[in-house]
């Protein structure tokens, strides 16, 4: 049999409150300990998932914060990239400048000084042709002029027309005479004439050539660049009867061809070819089923020594096309060290004549995308057979035993030209020129952040929020030289001087630019930056005025419950003193 002990009614209300106030002293030294007043969801679940999405949201924001310092860092490489470039440019200038003061162009005093009183220096086409009516035996073209009025310019017996090339007292490479023509221009029936150191534009719809000539005629250092719409024959430079002497460089390009035949250089009587000419003729594009020759003559041809020849059929639409046309019976020569360069021919040489080809010659043609070369290793008498009237079969030269062949081999003519003759500091200073791009392009490689290259017209993206539908995008420019737009690289002439300084004018313009706007967009990302940092401090604070504990309150708290708990206790001893008072009636 068991007894239950029981407790009075003062005594267990006052256990009570002690078991409240040691459960409430021991919520407040958690408090204390964490200073947290919401530790879980148990203590306030709205103040603690809504704290929780708070602090996520900042550690995302921080996390951002890397992403953009890094992106701040490509572009300021990208900027120092930019500085030295423009400092690069800078010295390029100086070196361009140095050298176009060096290029000097002749005025129109000291080219007639050298004519005589029998020449004539026009810069219009009226003073062209008085100077023609008045008989001018030398009739030199300064600066530009177009020629409207859709006639044909004739010179007359023995005259010439020349740019300033042609003086002796001016040893520049200055291509800036310039003929801009609707009509042929021709020489009179049996004359002798020469025409040099000109650059002629022309478009034509009903001429059957553009140079025209009835007896001897010199051609020599010539850009013949020409828009035709005619049909029928159309010869670029054509002498119908006596010998042509062609020298320097010749360049003939035309495009639009709607005509049935075309040709380059055609000459009724013998072509010589004087040694180190450069020849370029290039047939752009064929509208209709056209016959091309490079080279037509019916007599003989001799090219000299170290003389380039360069012809390009670049249409697929030519029906035939030859690179040299032999028709005669004679005998033409190519001498040693030449180089013959046909493009997109279906017949080298054709005709009934035959050519003595001295050793050291090389041959190159490229057909339907096959390359085939030779280069003779002895004299050899070469028959030219084929009807130039039905160019049909092509020339079977890589039958011919006694050449020795290099299909292997890859033929470019690139020749270096000097922008003053003889003038070994320009050459010099264009060296210094190239070496100054070659660097520039090597540092534009160099300015890469963790493979992201501004300079080079990649792209850098930013994010700025947490579920990254706010980005920024930095396109990059592209800054190697070429795209920069500085593409003269080779000073032949004063006007490639110009084209240099204009050319680094605008780099040095697109670079501050480009400096710019690069720095406009790293303002704006540094910004981005800061309120992002200053966010992440503001959603933290938030999340804390949620769950911290004012840390004086809960102090205070504690004290008050160590009293109550000792108040407490001190009660529960006078309660169970009732209870002993009683003990005493048995004493």
């Amino acid at each position: 049999m068991s007894y239950n002990i029981t407790l009075s009614s003062s005594m267990r209300s006052n256990l009570l409150s002690l078991r409240n106030i040691a459960t409430q002293m021991s919520k407040t030294q958690n408090i204390l300990s964490t200073g947290k007043k919401v530790n879980n969801a148990i203590d306030n679940a709205s103040s603690y998932y809504q704290a929780r999405s708070l602090t996520h949201r900042a550690a995302d924001l921080n996390s951002l914060l890397d992403s953009m310092s890094q992106g701040i860092q490509t572009i300021k490489a990208a900027v120092e990239g930019l500085e030295r470039y423009d400092k690069f440019l800078e010295q390029a200038t100086i070196i361009a400048e140095e050298s176009y003061e060096k290029a000097v162009i002749p005025t129109k005093e000291e080219i007639l000084s050298q004519i005589g009183e029998n020449g004539a220096v026009v810069s219009t086409a009226q003073e062209l042709k008085d100077a023609i009516a008045s008989n001018k035996k030398t009739i030199c073209v300064y600066g530009k002029i177009d020629y409207f009025e859709n006639e044909t310019i004739t010179l007359k017996n023995n005259q010439k027309l020349v740019g300033t090339e042609y003086f002796t007292g001016y040893t520049g490479k200055e291509r800036f005479s310039q003929l801009n023509m609707t009509a042929p221009l021709i020489s009179a029936s049996k004359a002798k004439v020469e025409i040099s150191d000109l650059d002629l534009d022309f478009n034509t719809t009903e001429s059957a050539y553009f140079i025209g000539n009835n007896g001897n005629m010199n051609i020599g250092n010539i850009s013949l660049n020409g828009y035709i719409v005619r049909k029928g024959t159309f010869h670029a430079i054509d002498n119908r009867s006596g010998d042509m002497t062609v020298s320097g460089k010749i360049d003939i390009n035309t495009t639009n061809n709607n005509c049935s035949y075309i040709m380059g250089l055609c000459n009724s009587g013998n072509m010589n070819i004087k040694e180190k000419t450069e020849l370029n003729i290039i047939f752009g594009e064929s509208l209709i089923n056209t016959v091309g020759y490079g080279i037509s003559l019916y007599d003989n041809i001799n090219i000299g020594k170290d003389t380039v020849i360069n012809i390009d059929f670049t249409s697929d639409k030519y029906q035939n096309t030859v690179g040299v046309l032999v028709s005669s019976g004679e005998t033409s020569t190519i001498e040693t060290e030449t180089k013959i360069n046909i493009k997109n021919a279906n017949n080298l040489f054709l005709g009934s004549g035959s050519v003595q080809i001295e050793k050291g010659v090389e041959i190159s043609n490229r057909y339907k995308s096959t390359d085939k070369s030779w280069i003779t290793s002895e004299d050899y008498t070469l028959v030219v057979t084929g009807s130039w009237s039905s160019p049909t079969k092509p020339s079977k030269l890589d039958a011919i035993s006694s050449f020795e062949k290099h299909h292997d081999k890859k033929f470019s003519f690139n020749h270096i030209y000097k922008a003053v003759e003889d003038s070994v500091e320009l050459v010099g200073k264009l060296e210094q020129y190239q070496k100054i791009l070659d660097q520039l392009d090597d540092m534009v490689e160099d300015s890469s952040y963790q493979g992201i290259n501004l300079l080079k017209d990649d792209k850098l993206n930013i994010v700025f929020n947490e579920d990254r539908s706010h980005n920024f995008v930095i396109k990059g420019v592209d800054m190697r030289s070429l795209s920069a737009g500085i593409t003269t690289r080779k000073w032949e002439t004063k006007e490639d001087l110009a084209n240099s300084l204009k050319e680094l004018k605008e780099a040095i313009s697109k670079v501050r630019s480009a400096s710019a706007e690069l720095g406009n967009k790293l303002s704006i990302i540094q910004t981005r930056q800061t309120f992002t940092d200053a966010m992440c401090d503001i959603l933290e604070e938030g999340a804390d005025k949620l769950t911290l504990a004012d840390m004086n309150e809960v102090s205070a708290e504690y004290l008050v419950l160590q009293t109550r708990q000792q108040l407490a206790v001190n009660s529960l001893s006078l309660a169970s003193q009732s209870s002993g008072s009683i003990l005493g009636l048995f004493g």
